[in-house]
């Protein structure tokens, strides 16, 4: 609504221009020359240039910056995945730490439920993933 209300402005000033300045000028661009062109004209002309060169420009710095967070969302999604994969890792290392260093039956436990945990889905749901097959391995000889 508040669009409207300018444009209607907007309108009705360029009207009071248009009536008030009638009298003909001439353009020279290049070799052409326009003669007799209302002077509302001329200047209703070059506020529409204006405005077409403002968008072109706009929708350039647009695109420009749409790609450049375009690109930081994925190197985000790639720490993050790269973040995961290695607290996957760092579980299954502390649990064969804990087995080296004397087996205390504890401590592999306690760490063997904080990867079954970590995992959001049933593993019945899910297909066989490489951590899977080393939790398997690594309960079949405990």
């Amino acid at each position: 609504m508040s669009v409207l209300m300018v444009a209607v402005i907007f309108g009705l000033g360029f009207a009071y221009l248009a009536v008030q300045n009638v009298g003909p000028v001439s353009i020279q661009l290049g070799n052409f020359l326009w003669a007799g062109v209302p002077l509302y004209a001329v200047v209703l002309g070059s506020f529409l240039i204006g405005l077409f060169v403002s968008w072109i420009l706009s929708t350039v710095d647009w695109l420009s910056s749409a790609m450049r967070i375009q690109g930081k969302d994925h190197e985000i999604k790639e720490t993050s995945r790269e973040v995961e994969q290695l607290k996957d890792r760092l579980k299954i290392v502390e649990i064969e730490n804990a087995k080296l260093r004397g087996g205390n039956q504890r401590v592999v436990e306690t760490t063997r439920n904080e990867v079954r945990t970590d995992q959001s889905s049933p593993a019945k749901d899910r297909p066989r993933s490489m951590m899977d097959k080393i939790r398997n391995s690594i309960s079949q000889y405990s």
